[in-house]
């Protein structure tokens, strides 16, 4: 994700207010999110968002189901954004080479993951929502290929080499190397795991929750919606609670557990941690991956690559320190 310079953010606001008047009517200046740049902007009480036509079809899929998650929250409980219409009575618009979507600010709160219920309650409610997703079938997929298959393809196109790399220190390059090892060794475990229609990226960031009690009542960004194992969803868990800074006092290891522990609850199924750490290990060295091979020429990503990179080595060290025994997880 590439940040934009004042300049060009500028006139991305102008255009968002452009399109909002002439496709909603409305007139508002938009206010970029704050959370990253996304091409997202808030604009009152909603978010308009924009992505290039080439990702349009997918876009478009991502708001059928939103659409269909809203249909069935009256006994769910988990509502999905909903998308407010065009003037041309449309729930996207195209526009700039874009296309664009205004949707309702969801209700709850962001579960930050300081609350001891965060983890436990938020395995609870993903395995309620998989049992939602379970019955949409894959065809309400929104991406292709799944998580399974692109820890293949992490796998075969292995390393870049260090003249593709040169600002990665070796040491960075062998812990890659080690994880790449253990995804590809784990291969077929998670080739051999049943496979679902999965929100995709379901982290705290992307999950609201009543304030009270809690509970996950609201889910939201399932542009990563896709098929397989929901272990895939609960390692996106398992990233929140290792992006966690140590003097928060949050032990990722132990996050994560509450969280798969409240999923089995829930669920009553197993779940298989060596396969949650699996996804979460090719997650991070894709990511890294994208970063360090996407950079602009001259474009500094010293920080976010650092960030990264750290994220990665928590998790890498504490998969060092546990063992499996049958499908749980245990610190040694």
């Amino acid at each position: 994700m590439l940040v934009p310079s004042a300049a060009e953010a500028r006139r991305w606001e102008v255009t968002a207010a452009e399109v909002l008047h002439r496709e909603w009517g409305l007139r508002a200046v938009p206010v970029a999110s704050t959370t990253g740049w996304n091409h997202t902007w808030r604009v009152g009480g909603c978010w308009l968002t924009c992505r290039p036509v080439a990702e349009g079809a997918a876009f478009r899929r991502e708001t059928e189901l939103f659409g269909r998650l809203n249909h069935c929250a009256g006994t769910s409980g988990v509502r999905a954004p909903v998308a407010v219409p065009t003037s041309a009575g449309g729930l996207c618009a195209e526009a700039r080479g874009h296309v664009w979507r205004l949707t309702e600010e969801l209700a709850g709160e962001t579960p930050a993951g300081f609350h001891e219920a965060d983890y436990p309650r938020a395995g609870e409610g993903l395995a309620a929502l998989h049992v939602l997703l379970a019955g949409m079938g894959p065809h309400a997929a929104v991406r292709t290929p799944g998580p399974v298959d692109l820890a293949a393809a992490l796998v075969a196109r292995g390393l870049p080499g260090p003249a593709e790399l040169p600002g990665l220190a070796p040491e960075d390059r062998d812990r890659l190397t080690l994880g790449l090892r253990a995804v590809e060794e784990g291969l077929a475990c998670l080739r051999s795991a049943p496979r679902q229609l999965l929100h995709g990226d379901p982290g705290l960031p992307n999950l609201r929750v009543d304030p009270a009690s809690r509970k996950l009542i609201a889910v939201l960004d399932l542009e990563a919606a896709s098929v397989g194992p929901v272990e895939h969803d609960l390692g996106c868990l398992g990233l929140s609670a290792f992006a966690q800074h140590e003097d928060d006092g949050i032990d990722g290891v132990a996050a994560l557990a509450s969280a798969v522990a409240g999923y089995r609850r829930r669920a009553g199924r197993t779940v298989n941690e060596r396969a949650v750490y699996l996804f979460m290990l090719a997650t991070e060295i894709r990511l890294l991956r994208e970063l360090l091979l996407g950079a602009r020429p001259g474009e500094n990503l010293h920080s976010v690559v650092q960030w990264q990179s750290d994220h990665y080595r928590k998790i890498l060290d504490a998969w060092s320190r546990l063992r499996f025994q049958g499908d749980r997880a245990c610190l040694t």
